[in-house]
C-alpha cells in the first residue's frame, strides 16, 4: 500500500480486488471431539477466547438496546465469515474485519429503514444514503483486510529470519597485536 501526499496529508491508496492475488482457503475446519461428542485432550475450542471477547466489545455484543444487539449479532455472523476466508487470523486482519462486519451489518440496517420509511420519502433517502456510506466504508476495510491477510500469510516467520545487515553483534573492543 503506497501513501502518496495530497494537500499535506498522506493519502492511502488501496489496491483494487480485481488486482489482488487469488488467496486459497482452508478447508473445513475439523471437529475436535471424542467418540461421545464431548471435546477431546488437545483441542483448539477456546483457542483466541481473548479475541472473541475483544471483538464481541467491538461489535457491541453485550448492549441492552435490542435493535443494537440485533446489529451486533450480524455484524459477529460478518465478522466469523469473514475471518473463515481470511489466509491470515492475526490482530491487524481481525481488527480490520470487525470494522468491516460492523459496517456491513450497519448498511443493512440502514438499507431495511430506507424501505420501511418509503425510498422516495426525505427520511428514506438520507437512511439509503446512511446505508451507502456504512457500504462504501465496508468494501474499502475489505480490500484492505484481504491486502495485509495475503501480505501476512506469505511473511517469513520471524523465528526463521535472519537478523536484518544493519544489526551488528556487539563486541568487546580488539585487541592490537
Amino acid at each position: 500500500m503506497t501513501l502518496p501526499r495530497s494537500h499535506g496529508k498522506a493519502r492511502p491508496e488501496l489496491p483494487r480486488s480485481r488486482d489482488l492475488p487469488e488467496v486459497p482457503t482452508e478447508g473445513e475446519r475439523p471437529v475436535q471431539r471424542d467418540a461421545g461428542g464431548r471435546f477431546a485432550a488437545g483441542n483448539a475450542v477456546a483457542r483466541g477466547r481473548g479475541w472473541r471477547r475483544a471483538c464481541a466489545k467491538m461489535l457491541g455484543r453485550h448492549v441492552d438496546d435490542p435493535v443494537a444487539h440485533a446489529v451486533s449479532e450480524d455484524a459477529w455472523r460478518l465478522f466469523c465469515a469473514g475471518l473463515r476466508d481470511m489466509p491470515n487470523d492475526g490482530p491487524t486482519v481481525r481488527a480490520l474485519l470487525a470494522q468491516k462486519a460492523r459496517h456491513d451489518a450497519l448498511a443493512g440496517f440502514w438499507s431495511t429503514e430506507a424501505a420501511k420509511r418509503g425510498l422516495t420519502t426525505k427520511d428514506g433517502m438520507l437512511a439509503e444514503d446512511r446505508a451507502m456510506k456504512h457500504g462504501a466504508a465496508a468494501m474499502r476495510l475489505a480490500v484492505v483486510a484481504l491486502d495485509i491477510a495475503s501480505r501476512l500469510a506469505t511473511r517469513t516467520p520471524r523465528s526463521e529470519q535472519t537478523a536484518p545487515a544493519w544489526m551488528v553483534p556487539i563486541e568487546g573492543p580488539k585487541e592490537t597485536p
